[in-house]
């Protein structure tokens, strides 16, 4: 791995309330330094180790909101995550392991949650343009089911599952 310099100094005084909004206060503080840090990690570190630019994702606050999501619908729902919220497979493996199946809109997102672990009964194809080679894909891999936005749709799922 390459070590980058640093380009970030520490501030000489506390951070911004801007970056310090109440939501964000399980995650994200600031070290003695004055540098933010997210979970305890300041960064500068993050940035040196990763570079920039760069999304940080913080495990624990995904889980917790997945978490939440279950607890206010109960457990009579089956709960869909949407690929096409944030498509990254770590983050389909945490909605997998949360107990969410998944919400595909093409043949690429089926993919993914194929990827990801999930079997092909966790997935529902949901696009609304759908080729009989997506439709045929969908049907092979045995998807939970496919939606369709009209009969002329359900006989052509129909036709071309068989």
């Amino acid at each position: 791995m390459v070590k980058r310099k640093p380009f970030l100094k520490p501030p000489n005084k506390p951070m911004s309330s801007r970056y310090l909004r109440d939501r964000w206060a399980a995650f994200v503080g600031q070290d003695k330094r004055g540098m933010m840090t997210i979970e305890g990690v300041p960064i500068d570190a993050i940035i040196n180790e990763y570079g920039t630019p760069l999304y940080v994702m913080v495990e624990s606050e995904i889980r917790s909101r997945l978490r939440r999501f279950k607890k206010v619908l109960g457990p009579t729902v089956s709960l869909q995550y949407a690929v096409k919220c944030n498509s990254n497979l770590e983050i389909l493996r945490i909605a997998r392991e949360e107990g969410f199946e998944l919400d595909c809109s093409s043949v690429g997102e089926l993919i993914l949650g194929l990827l990801a672990d999930f079997h092909p009964k966790q997935l529902t194809f949901t696009n609304l343009y759908k080729t009989q080679n997506d439709i045929h894909f969908a049907a092979k891999i045995g998807v939970q089911s496919i939606t369709a936005d009209s009969m002329e749709e359900i006989e052509n799922i129909a036709r071309t599952a068989k």
